[in-house]
């Protein structure tokens, strides 16, 4: 009766054992589920910053590639002012343009018959 009742406190307490570890196993995975939960919400919000940082990025590069392109175009307007090129041999004696000097390389002189001289690009 004696042993009887020693395995039978023995069957109580692993019983008892048992239990404990699966009251722990339930709350080590309770613990585990809100926390993959809340990862999940992070990587959801990360993938919605990551989705608007790209976006953000997109419109500075057309920004970006708009103004670029506009200073090129400005370049290129102020670059191109007045273009000048020799006047032929035949054009040369009824040429209206003389060069400055040398050591003054502003601009030309254009002259006109019957007007005064004007300097250009200076």
């Amino acid at each position: 009766a004696e042993s009887e009742q020693s395995q039978l406190a023995e069957a109580h307490l692993e019983s008892k054992a048992s239990q404990e570890a699966a009251e722990a196993a339930a709350g080590a995975r309770m613990a585990l589920e809100e926390e993959n939960e809340r990862l999940r919400r992070g990587g959801e919000a990360a993938v919605e910053r990551l989705e608007a940082m790209r976006k953000e990025a997109a419109e500075q590069e057309a920004l970006r590639r708009r103004l670029h392109n506009e200073i090129q175009v400005l370049k290129g307007n102020i670059r191109v002012f007045v273009r000048v090129r020799a006047p032929s041999a035949a054009a040369s004696a009824s040429a209206p343009i003389s060069y400055p000097p040398k050591t003054d390389r502003r601009g030309i002189l254009l002259t006109q018959p019957q007007q005064r001289e004007r300097t250009v690009g200076t």
